[in-house]
């Protein structure tokens, strides 16, 4: 994680996506903060002095220069702080210099791929702002001006590249070198010729304690590679002194090896711990559950262990849930609310009525208030507005009747926070015949045609929209709003065809909240296409929302076809105006 966003030109940077902004660009007109980073590399070389190594090198076009990051460890989670004071790694003056990746050489160097052009993205993505910017001053051309850079040490002679040898065993000696780029190549140069001869030596590699920790991971993935890893190699790996490598072994071991796996209840590597409780979750068995169970009893206060469980839960998560539940107690209160409060976090996002009320049954029956106040908060996922503090709740949920559970959590739950929670929790759902319920809706089966269609738009969005509105539908803090239970999705679909087609600039209200976020225009897709994204928003999530067809899209772009610029929510909604009294 890196916090710092700055970024520090040595050239006023106008031409940027919102550079009209006053946020975006300081008074000396330079980029504030990276918009653009792209193709970056950890440097592996020996090229360069000791303290470069391990650090991350990130390419931002946008300002025409790299940044250099210093990335620290603890516990298996990163940090990265910027290297140098208000100053970069790489600067050009040259608006045309647009580095986009960066990659370790087989000399130790580091090399830069420059795109070389005015123009960095495609025009679809544009902004009409940042359109006219290039073209006021000619930076549309050229586009044949592509090169690559080699950064060198200026004191010491330019290195040379090392040559891989075909011999196995030559190259398995190849894997304790300095240079990453060496080390990879021969790993995968080991793995793709399949030559059984290298497994011996690979063998011993693993098997050297005086080797570096690097090198004896290098052996057990290039054993894995071409499937000669055998119960025993991993078995060795298992008890490294590494931790690395013993998270590797982890991720490695065949299935015969699970029980041994389960096992591994001494481990004290958080990292190690993580790979444990990702192996353990994607197994989806009576006894790595378990197992799963206790692991999250033990260690569930570690963020990395507890998120590493939930990724392979899916549709596990009122069992596992039932499980922690079960060994939780006041004892190991620190370890097991964050991961109850984890499940329900889950459950609640899903908005699925099932697990829903299984959730609420295992708070019901939990004698424990602080594991049940831990279920309650996780399942209020609520939408809470920052200047008024109000909240609302993201998605309501129909049930067939008022779960028994709920009336038993109104009479247990006294604490005032837990209380709250409740309340949120109890207006979020809805049954036939609760006191200010809306009434049930009413969904329309759709057509073989319309479901073909919808099916289509799924894989647009989930290749071009999901990145930023995500899989989920609930969108992402800085980069996208929801579109869940949105009213503008669920509204007309002429509005949301029309900022498909031409995009949308904020600030605009999505429910309570206010988002000053730009979404480029999306013009280049097919009037198919457009209908099919939004056949899927309308009815994915559980929406309701009636299909849109390619001929309804088809008019929308030729009425509109004259519009040049983004919409603005005051045009697609124009304000109610006040009558002057």
């Amino acid at each position: 994680m890196i916090k710092e966003q700055s970024v520090y030109p040595s050239h006023p940077t106008p031409g940027v996506n919102r550079g009209y902004d006053a946020k975006t660009l300081r008074a000396d007109g330079t980029l504030a903060n990276a918009t653009s980073t792209c193709g970056a590399a950890i440097y592996r070389g020996d090229a360069f002095p000791a303290e470069f190594r391990g650090n991350a090198f990130i390419p931002e076009p946008s300002s025409n220069l790299v940044k250099r990051i210093t990335i620290t460890e603890k516990d298996g989670l990163l940090t990265g702080a910027n290297a140098y004071e208000e100053k970069e790694f790489l600067t050009s003056t040259d608006e045309r210099f647009r580095p986009v990746m960066m990659a370790n050489g087989p000399d130790g160097a580091l090399y830069v791929v420059d795109l070389y052009r005015g123009m960095l993205q495609h025009p679809a993505f544009l902004t009409h702002y940042l359109i006219a910017n290039i073209k006021a001053r000619h930076l549309e051309l050229p586009v044949s001006g592509g090169r690559i850079w080699r950064i060198v040490r200026d004191d010491q002679a330019a290195p040379k590249a090392t040559k891989i040898p075909v011999d196995a065993a030559a190259r398995v000696k190849l894997l304790t070198h300095p240079n990453g780029w060496v080390r990879d190549s021969a790993q995968r140069l080991l793995v793709e010729s399949a030559d059984v001869a290298a497994a011996a030596p690979l063998r011993t590699l693993l098997a050297d304690a005086q080797a570096p920790a690097t090198a004896r991971l290098h052996a057990l993935w290039s054993l894995d590679g071409f499937a000669a890893a055998r119960p025993e190699d991993v078995r060795l790996a298992l008890k490294d002194t590494d931790a690395q490598v013993r998270a590797a072994a982890i991720r490695i071991a065949p299935a015969e090896m699970l029980a041994e796996l389960c096992a591994l209840k001494d481990e004290k590597e958080v990292l190690v711990l993580a790979h444990l409780a990702i192996r353990l979750s994607a197994a989806n068995l009576a006894e790595t559950d378990k197992a799963l169970a206790e692991l999250l009893v033990a260690h569930g206060d570690i963020v990395l262990v507890r998120e590493g469980a939930l990724t392979g839960a899916r549709g596990r998560e009122i069992a596992l849930a039932k499980a922690v539940a079960a060994l939780g107690s006041d004892a190991n209160l620190k370890q097991t609310g964050p991961v109850l409060d984890g499940f329900a976090t889950l459950i609640s996002q899903a908005s699925k009525a099932g697990p829903f009320e299984g959730m609420l049954e295992i708070a019901a029956n939990l004698g424990d208030r602080h594991l049940r106040a831990a279920i309650l908060r996780g399942l209020d996922q609520s939408i809470r507005d920052p200047k008024t503090k109000k909240s609302a709740p993201i998605k309501t949920i129909w049930l067939n009747a008022e779960p028994t559970s709920l009336a038993k959590l109104k009479k247990t739950v006294t604490e005032a926070n837990v209380l709250k929670n409740l309340v949120s929790v109890t207006a979020r759902l809805a049954w036939v015949g609760k006191p200010g319920a809306p009434a049930p809706p009413k969904v329309v089966a759709l057509t073989k045609a319309q479901q073909a269609l919808l099916e289509k738009g799924k894989v647009t969005y989930t290749n071009l929209c999901a990145a930023c509105h995500q899989p989920h539908g609930y969108g992402l803090d800085g980069l996208a709003p929801p579109l869940v239970d949105s009213d503008w999705v669920l509204g007309k679909p002429d509005v949301t065809t029309r900022i498909i087609l031409h995009g949308l600039g904020g600030p605009v209200k999505v429910g309570n909240r206010i988002w000053d976020l730009s979404m480029p225009p999306m013009g280049m897709l097919s009037d198919e296409e457009v209908a099919g994204v939004l056949t899927y928003i309308r009815r994915e999530w559980e929406h309701n929302g009636s299909p849109v067809d390619a001929k309804f899209v088809t008019g929308i772009r030729k009425q509109y076809a004259d519009h040049s610029n983004s919409w603005t929510a005051d045009e697609l909604r124009p304000p109610t105006k006040k009558t002057a009294k």
